[in-house]
């Protein structure tokens, strides 16, 4: 199967994505951020550079994470991403996508409704500063959806994504493969109030789509930010060229960049960890005694998570700092009295993390 550096190096091989990991010419620091933080968390950018020195912290960074369940590791990776990104001077806007699975996924709106603002109140618990940025839903934006009825008349998407060549590399149509194989989805879940034969329509589709455009140039056309850095996962690059498309057709100076984090391999040897894989991944919703045997590699745990994973696994959602995940990264190849200590912290962790997400449950 292609491995996610096989996909990693593709990426790097490309001409419009700057390396800014450890194969990067040159360090990148992002506001406080330093160069350590930066490579441990992100793979390529695209005018990364130029966002960092030129806009700094009077830009702004987009997160969005959708909400078909709750969160994963890799979920929890670009939550603890945006928080250190505040803490480095930026303000962050993180959006809790509700209306996609909503419109296009055939999920029940109480559902994703109660399911987001659980989203919200974990990423509050994890100390989002509301004075650095905004967190929030798709759902209770209204003056986003005023944003996008104000960008529809600047939308060609079809053209937008033919003036991009995308190669698709091997381990995206394994990934792709992969769900098409799973076939989970709302129906499958029991999260849903439609027919279990229901399919969105083509004009349902590009309205579910361009409401995330908006969401990535609101900042933009109705915050006056003068640079957006859009943060996604190396495996969502096909987003930039719809945003950019309207961005430059649309009436702002402002300008747009993209930086892709880190992706964590899936269990099982799936491309990825993944809510729409089920044998990829463990979620914050199990039990967090199983998470902490699983993560420690104890022999009778309910998940086998190899050494591998559980290094992706700290760089992206561990709160640790750069310098401490580095030293666990060499005691795996070095001291494994070391690495079981390190894997036992790290357990610790992320079992903490288990527990503050189903804190947010409401009591029956």
């Amino acid at each position: 199967m292609a491995s996610l550096e096989d996909h990693y190096d593709a990426l790097r091989a490309r001409d419009r994505y700057e390396p800014v990991d450890d194969h990067a010419s040159e360090p990148l620091a992002l506001g406080d951020l330093p160069p350590a933080e930066v490579r441990r968390r992100f793979v390529v950018g695209e005018d990364a550079r130029a966002f960092a020195d030129r806009a700094g912290t009077d830009g702004v960074l987009t997160f969005g994470v959708s909400v078909t369940g709750p969160p994963h590791v890799g979920t929890l990776g670009q939550m603890q991403t945006a928080i250190a990104l505040q803490r480095a001077g930026f303000d962050v806007q993180f959006v809790v996508a509700d209306f996609e699975p909503y419109s296009t996924q055939g999920y029940a709106l109480d559902v994703v409704r109660e399911r987001a603002r659980r989203f919200v109140a974990f990423v509050d618990a994890l100390g989002f500063d509301h004075d650095r940025g905004r967190l929030r839903t798709q759902y209770g934006a209204e003056d986003v959806t005023h944003t996008a009825y104000h960008l529809a008349r600047y939308a060609d998407p079809e053209r937008d994504m033919a003036a991009v060549d995308l190669d698709v590399t091997a381990w995206e149509r394994a990934n792709r493969d992969a769900y098409d194989d799973a076939g989970v989805d709302a129906a499958a879940l029991d999260e849903t109030d439609l027919p279990s034969d229901w399919e969105p329509s083509r004009f349902t589709r590009r309205m579910d789509g361009f409401l995330m455009v908006a969401d990535m140039l609101h900042p933009l056309v109705a915050d006056d930010y003068a640079a957006n850095c859009i943060v996604m996962g190396a495996d969502e690059r096909s987003l930039r060229p719809m945003v950019d498309g309207v961005r430059e057709r649309a009436p702002t100076d402002g300008t747009l960049h993209a930086l892709y984090t880190r992706l964590v391999p899936g269990l099982d040897d799936q491309p990825k960890l993944s809510r729409r894989l089920p044998e990829s991944r463990f979620t914050l919703a199990d039990d967090p005694d199983r998470i902490r045997a699983a993560v420690r590699g104890n022999p009778d745990a309910r998940w086998r998570v190899t050494d591998d994973v559980v290094v992706e696994m700290m760089r992206l959602a561990s709160a640790e700092d750069a310098d401490q995940v580095a030293a666990w990264r060499r005691a795996r190849d070095a001291d494994e009295e070391a690495w079981s200590a390190a894997r036992a912290a790290f357990a610790d962790e992320i079992a903490g993390y288990a527990r503050d997400w189903q804190a947010t449950a409401r009591a029956e």
